[in-house]
């Protein structure tokens, strides 16, 4: 796995998240992230291919623009095509991930982790989200 700089991932995800929410379209980008996910996940083809030296750019830009130009928010297009003409489809993976936090965090979720001495039960359980989510 590449090394990907934190700082140029957040730079992407934070243009992509600003330009969704200026848009209204944060919740469609956030259904084409979970769609690309899954395409994209650790060593998905998709993301092989994407990936590949010996790959053109030409056939890769000829994949995205028949695959997934129909398929999703043409601001998500336009940031794929970016990252493709830029050499940075590494980057990919982790743009949209922090594209999901920067969204959650805008809508008030935040996630937690709950470490406990024992298992909580069924009712603590729930009572510790009711808590949490109020």
């Amino acid at each position: 796995m590449k090394y990907v700089d934190p700082v140029i991932t957040e730079r992407y995800a934070r243009a992509l998240f600003q330009a969704a929410k200026r848009l209204g379209a944060v919740a469609q980008i956030r259904n084409d992230v979970a769609i690309l996910e899954g395409l994209t996940g650790l060593r998905g083809k998709l993301q092989v291919f994407l990936d590949s030296p010996a790959i053109t750019t030409e056939a890769k830009q000829a994949l995205i623009d028949k695959a997934l130009k129909p398929h999703v928010c043409p601001l998500l297009y336009r940031l794929l095509v970016l990252l493709l003409q830029k050499g940075r489809m590494e980057y990919l993976q982790a743009i949209l991930h922090r594209f999901k936090v920067l969204a959650d965090r805008d809508e008030g979720i935040l996630d937690a982790v709950v470490v406990t001495a024992r298992q909580l039960g069924e009712f603590e359980q729930v009572r510790l989200q009711t808590a949490l989510e109020a």
